[in-house]
């Protein structure tokens, strides 16, 4: 918790708070569950009404494919819907020759990269703005030039309610610092350029080969969140954290599951590395580990805790049979391999001649 609370000081916050957006989701919907199921959350100090739905829409982006609501199709025509928005705020009382022109020059997609690789792409915003998918999908455009506000109020609303999570936690004896500052963060190197969303995702799509290439801003995020896990979250968190060993997991059991379901409509690069992350195996009941991983409470892994050692660490244990540190070194290669297979393809460097004429390129 306290890791969260120091994103807010870094000089970065911006981006490693629209990039951690989903955890934060997963976070704000887990423990509301949790503590509301154990009649801690009142009605003074629970997250919003207005805003539920939209926190588990965003934790449901940690999921990719596999998400209940749509799978694959849903993700697709998810991100197609925040590219048709946000082209229309930004030409928000243009004329009919000012948006013939911004078309040919104006980026509309931003792209930010941690050491050279995406970790973050602006169309992933609109997931954070508080608003359901049907809601975006009517706003009108005299509504798009407050989506700021919206987005400021639902962020509110989380920090708020995040807030009063620790304060629950301190009533019951688990002691939270706010002031604990980010491992290493501030010495990594975070840039971003601007692209002509055709443009770029047309690029994607050739590079990897891909039958569909509305597929491409998918691929582009699943790589953004492998880089977000194997870069950020081991800055930000602490070593024996629960919540990184969580994130981790999810994010590699995930984006693994989502970038298989490609196999049949790419290139032989990426059917390689389809290949290669097939090879390296799944953990024996996986699924029930990911289960317990992804919701707060013990589950049917209460079978597996003693009182003298992590709780989560022994119910993932119990249901493997291997050692945390064969899981974690599972975790961590299907993260490494993804992630080199990103750089060698999707660096910020081999975009270079990709970049819009105008916008902001740092």
């Amino acid at each position: 918790m306290s890791s969260i609370f120091a994103i807010q000081d870094h000089k970065y916050q911006g981006y490693l708070a629209l990039a951690f957006s989903p955890a934060l989701g997963f976070i704000a919907e887990e423990s509301k569950n949790y503590l509301s199921k154990n009649g801690l959350l009142t009605g003074n100090n629970r997250l919003s009404d207005s805003f539920e739905v939209s926190v588990t829409k965003l934790r449901a982006l940690l999921k990719f494919f596999d998400d209940n609501d749509g799978g694959r199709k849903r993700l697709s025509s998810t991100f197609t819907l925040f590219l048709k928005t946000s082209a229309r705020q930004m030409n928000v009382g243009k004329t009919a020759f000012q948006r013939f022109v911004a078309k040919l020059l104006q980026p509309d997609i931003g792209i930010y990269f941690c050491e050279n690789l995406p970790f973050y792409l602006t169309v992933a915003g609109f997931s954070a703005v508080g608003l359901t998918l049907q809601e975006i999908e009517n706003l009108e455009d005299s509504e798009l030039a407050s989506l700021s506000k919206r987005a400021f109020e639902f962020s509110y609303a989380v920090g708020q309610y995040l807030a009063n999570v620790t304060a629950i936690l301190a009533e019951n004896g688990v002691a939270v610092s706010l002031f604990s500052p980010l491992n290493s963060a501030s010495s990594l190197s975070i840039t971003h350029d601007n692209f002509l969303s055709k443009q770029i995702f047309s690029e994607v799509a050739r590079r990897a080969g891909l039958t569909y290439p509305v597929d491409a801003v998918t691929l582009l995020y699943l790589l953004s969140q492998v880089n977000v896990a194997e870069m950020l979250l081991p800055n930000i968190f602490q070593k024996e954290s629960n919540l990184l060993f969580r994130l981790r997991f999810l994010i590699a059991y995930h984006v693994c599951r989502s970038i298989i379901a490609f196999q049949n409509e790419c290139g032989p690069e990426l059917k390689e590395l389809i290949d290669n992350i097939l090879e390296l195996g799944n953990l024996p009941n996986e699924s029930k580990i990911r289960n317990s991983v992804a919701h707060y409470g013990f589950g049917e892994g209460r079978k597996f805790i003693t009182q003298d050692t992590n709780p989560l660490f022994q119910i993932v244990e119990g249901f493997s049979g291997k050692s945390l540190s064969d899981i974690s070194q599972l975790v961590t290669l299907r993260l490494t391999l993804i992630s080199e297979w990103s750089e060698s393809n999707f660096s910020k460097d081999s975009f270079a001649r990709n970049r819009a004429l105008l916008g902001d390129h740092i």
